[in-house]
């Protein structure tokens, strides 16, 4: 299934159902909210609220309850919001270079580097997680 058809609505709510609830879908978002915590952190989801405006985005909430390897016993449930849509790649796009900017700026001044923003982007290029 591709993800335009889902924005679109042209795929149904079978479309949606895919995009939140499939195990494929729910792998790679998961692999997109590890990148955002200490290694070998282990994410569950769960879907608590989505918003859906045909043609245009879907927006999901979600419980995190992240894991730390290293401290089985030390959980967090942590919340996350996903949009999937057609610009949802171009806005973090310009918050990335505005981030490496500001970055470069406080390394040449030598002042401790800026913590990483807690966002992250998928290869669809259609998934966004902050």
């Amino acid at each position: 299934m591709k993800i335009a058809d889902v924005l679109s609505g042209r795929a149904g709510l079978e479309g949606i159902r895919w995009l939140l609830l499939a195990v494929p879908a729910r792998n790679a978002l998961k692999d997109q909210l590890r990148t955002l915590l200490p290694g070998g952190a282990a994410v569950e989801l769960c879907l608590k609220e989505v918003r859906f405006k045909p043609g245009c985005k879907i927006t999901a909430h979600y419980d995190a309850l992240v894991t730390n390897k290293e401290s089985p016993q030390d959980q967090q449930v942590r919340p996350v919001a996903v949009t999937w849509g057609p610009k949802a790649y171009a806005k973090q796009q310009e918050e990335t270079v505005d981030l490496e900017k500001i970055q470069a700026e406080a390394a040449s001044r030598g002042v401790a580097p800026v913590r990483p923003a807690a966002r992250a982007r998928h290869a669809c290029r259609h998934l966004r997680v902050s």
